[in-house]
């Protein structure tokens, strides 16, 4: 490909409005595309990528592509109880919940409260390990993601009279200051010990 043809192309894109997509986002969004669904997006794609990313920036509240790309993966949050008991067949459902301020807690009020189902908050801690020993003796259900969930305990579900939940998006902030080597270094470690971004499931 000619430098040429690469500002001209770069050029129309940023004419659509909002942040261009830059060489090096779209060759990753490229390869997701292509790991994810066995699809390869030519050249000729990029305005049409961008196009439609751009709402999903706007959505997220995101300044560029850059930021895009670095969202590591979504982990979807998931119900879980004891196996020995079935609080969750109790109304009103008692619920373990992180503290206020917590972005799991606001996420498992706002499902109970979209499905109308009455609860009750019977404890609330910072830490897994407090809401594990509350759900293990059998007073409680609670939520947790679903690379977390302790060993030996019940996901429960739609089945059990619970709502659905949806997932969490994990990601990288980067602050104002140039990014150092070091800075780089730590984040290339968080991107392969984290996982793939998965933006694009949305």
């Amino acid at each position: 490909m000619s430098m040429a043809a690469t500002v001209d192309n770069n050029a129309g894109v940023a004419a659509m409005g909002g942040p261009s997509l830059g060489n090096a986002e779209f060759e990753f969004l490229r390869a997701f595309v292509y790991e994810q669904c066995g699809i390869s997006l030519g050249e000729h794609k990029r305005q049409l990528v961008q196009g439609r990313l751009l709402r999903r920036l706007r959505a997220l509240k995101l300044r560029d592509f850059q930021a895009y790309c670095e969202l590591l993966r979504r982990e979807p949050l998931v119900w879980f109880g004891s196996p020995d008991h079935d609080p969750q067949a109790e109304e009103p459902l008692p619920v373990a919940l992180y503290e206020p301020g917590c972005v799991a807690r606001g996420v498992t009020l706002e499902a109970l409260a979209a499905a109308q189902r009455p609860y009750r908050i019977a404890y609330s801690s910072p830490s897994l390990v407090g809401l594990l020993a509350v759900v293990r003796a059998g007073l409680a259900v609670a939520v947790v993601v679903g690379c977390s969930l302790p060993e030996g305990m019940r996901v429960l579900g739609e089945r059990d009279g619970l709502p659905p939940l949806p997932s969490l998006e994990i990601g990288l902030a980067w602050g104002a200051r140039p990014r150092t080597p070091a800075a780089a270094r730590l984040a290339e470690q968080i991107h392969d010990s984290v996982g793939r971004p998965e933006a694009l499931a949305a």
